[in-house]
């Protein structure tokens, strides 16, 4: 999903120079809104990202739906922006950021963690201790023109990607390539892998799976125009999700 576009400003807003249109939950259970608010500045450690593109996860679908006590066990707080694909450009730095310049191309990784817990050490950010709020969930997000990051850890450069199409390979992309990768040595000549519905993450699948093994490839789903672009990826045999005889098919 690309950035939201502009609205009039409101009578009495600060001028366009200051101010950001973003994808805001406002209440538990409740539409999100598009709404104006301030272009946040980083302070010490901080990055602001320009946004260029924001994948849309099934996830931003949902949470408007999330009652309040289960926001609330997962340590959410009303109002935040939603989206956490995102790629952009690094707009400013705050002090004492070094090692990254205005202008570079970055992706954002989901999992926002602080760096300095036990967790984090062992590479494990997705059980941060210390920066626990959400874990790049239920924090401000980048269905925004402006995003601002608490330090460099989920900063991804570059080289060649288009920052807009880059959104989707933090959380989309990773979910399926952590599936393939732990049992592609599995996946020699001669070994079928069956991937089952073809939307984004059985199309993530299926390119890693023609990248990084040698096993024949089928897939399931019940869309044709799905099975048609599995095909494309890579997949060597698309079967109809519906068909009564399918798992006698994918076992010939």
């Amino acid at each position: 999903m690309g950035r939201p576009a502009f609205l009039p400003a409101q009578p009495g807003a600060q001028t366009l120079a200051d101010t950001m249109r973003a994808l805001r939950l406002m209440h538990w259970q409740e539409p999100p809104s598009l709404v104006e608010m301030e272009v946040p500045t980083p302070g010490p450690g901080q990055v602001r990202i320009k946004v260029a593109g924001n994948g849309l996860c099934q996830s931003d679908l949902h949470m408007p739906h999330i009652p309040e006590a289960l926001g609330q066990m997962m340590e959410w707080e009303m109002p935040f922006t939603l989206g956490h694909e995102v790629g952009g450009w690094i707009d400013r730095c705050g002090a004492g950021v070094s090692g990254y310049k205005e202008g570079q191309p970055v992706a954002i990784v989901s999992t926002r963690s602080c760096g300095a817990c036990l967790e984090c050490d062992a590479g494990f950010d997705n059980a941060c201790a210390i920066n626990s709020r959400g874990r790049g969930y239920g924090m401000n997000g980048g269905i925004a023109e402006y995003m601002l990051l608490e330090n460099t850890r989920p900063l991804i450069p570059l080289n060649g990607l288009d920052p807009k199409l880059a959104g989707p390979y933090t959380d989309a992309g990773t979910t399926s390539y952590h599936g393939v990768a732990r049992v592609k040595d599995k996946l020699v000549a001669g070994r079928t892998a069956f991937v089952i519905g073809a939307g984004g993450l059985g199309g993530f699948a299926i390119q890693y799976l023609k990248l990084l093994t040698d096993a024949r490839i089928i897939v399931a789903d019940t869309a044709a125009d799905k099975r048609e672009r599995a095909a494309e990826l890579g997949a060597d045999i698309c079967l109809d999700g519906a068909r009564e005889d399918l798992a006698e098919e994918v076992v010939k």
